[in-house]
């Protein structure tokens, strides 16, 4: 006696069978990946809805922009992007990933080594110097912070930086000389710094000790992570629609200008809000005047990236300034004899 139940259906054929079953499993896979997007959607708006209800990052910072910091994408849609390992005149192996060609941005990464790290954030630890970092201009309705970040200022010739300096120095074309001191910031929850530009506005030489007349504006911007959180705190650059997000030791570096001083508007960067754990990092502004290493441009006014990398067999290996030139009077500077007895 036949059992019905392993009969094929009058008017249905064994492969029409299999071809519904075939569809039916397709339907169900592509439920389950709706389900699945719809989840992480979810929860992309669960973590914005919580770092907006700080009122430091709700009154600085778009849904837009918070959006991206929470999912980051892969630059790889750029042909002209891409990776390299390069030998370094002073024989050191370096490995860049080229992030943005307008502006120039690129990331080294491990350029900082476990020991520079290590001597970093036992300096920060143990002073007594670390202050609340406010920025001029980031203050915003109702005394909102547009950034949120614990700081120490560091010479470059602190015994702490001085390996990175030296590193920067005998590694890139840009002169780390010829920049303002050294920022140590840590982010705690919440923690954070709205999108902005590093590139200044013109000063007069008595409101910066003539800084700005002597050395110039901040032509670029040099970033060694410290430490990453463990949710949140990437650097975003929201014209770019990039999000980058580092280990600790990778060093990220961009141009705020080209090489008529004139601003880069897809420089606007920020650092995410830090919603777990804590962030580090050591910011340097590059200053454009006396960067004698740097490759004029040709083909346009932006410097190239390909370019920045002091190369095995390149002729000159030594800037102008081996360390930062003091300010002449007549620029502003201030002399320790100016004082009066």
């Amino acid at each position: 006696m036949k059992n019905p139940e392993n009969e094929t259906p009058k008017g249905v054929s064994t492969s029409q069978l299999v071809h519904y079953a075939r569809e039916s499993l397709k339907m169900q896979s592509f439920l389950w990946v709706l389900c699945f997007l719809f989840a992480a959607r979810s929860h992309k708006w669960e973590r914005i809805k919580e770092l907006l209800e700080n009122d430091d990052i709700k009154n600085t910072w778009t849904k837009s922009d918070l959006m991206l910091c929470t999912n980051p994408r892969i630059p790889f849609t750029d042909s002209e992007l891409f990776c390299q390992a390069v030998l370094t005149t002073m024989l050191d192996i370096i490995h860049i990933e080229y992030l943005s060609i307008q502006p120039t941005l690129f990331k080294i990464h491990k350029f900082g080594t476990p020991s520079m790290i290590s001597s970093i954030k036992k300096r920060f630890f143990t002073s007594d110097e670390v202050t609340e970092q406010r920025v001029e201009g980031a203050t915003y309705s109702a005394g909102h912070r547009g950034r949120v970040a614990d700081g120490l200022w560091l010479e470059p010739h602190e015994p702490c930086v001085i390996p990175l300096f030296r590193k920067l120095q005998r590694s890139l074309r840009v002169n780390p000389a010829i920049a303002e001191n050294f920022l140590v910031l840590k982010y705690d929850k919440n923690g954070h710094y709205a999108p902005h530009y590093d590139h200044l506005f013109p000063m007069t030489k008595e409101y910066d000790d003539g800084w700005f007349e002597f050395f110039g504006n901040r032509m670029a911007t040099a970033l060694l992570i410290v430490q990453q959180a463990e949710l949140g705190g990437g650097t975003i650059f929201p014209h770019l629609d990039l999000v980058v997000e580092s280990d600790p030791g990778d060093l990220l570096l961009w141009f705020n200008a080209d090489s008529n001083d004139v601003r880069e508007q897809n420089s606007l960067h920020a650092s995410c809000p830090v919603e777990r754990g804590q962030k580090m990092a050591v910011s340097l502004w590059i200053r454009g005047n006396f960067q004698d290493q740097l490759f004029c441009p040709v083909q346009s006014s932006r410097y190239s990236a390909v370019d920045m990398v002091k190369r095995i067999g390149d002729i000159k290996h030594f800037p102008q300034f081996g360390s930062r030139p003091q300010i002449p009077r007549e620029y502003g500077g201030y002399w320790d004899d100016d004082v009066e007895d």
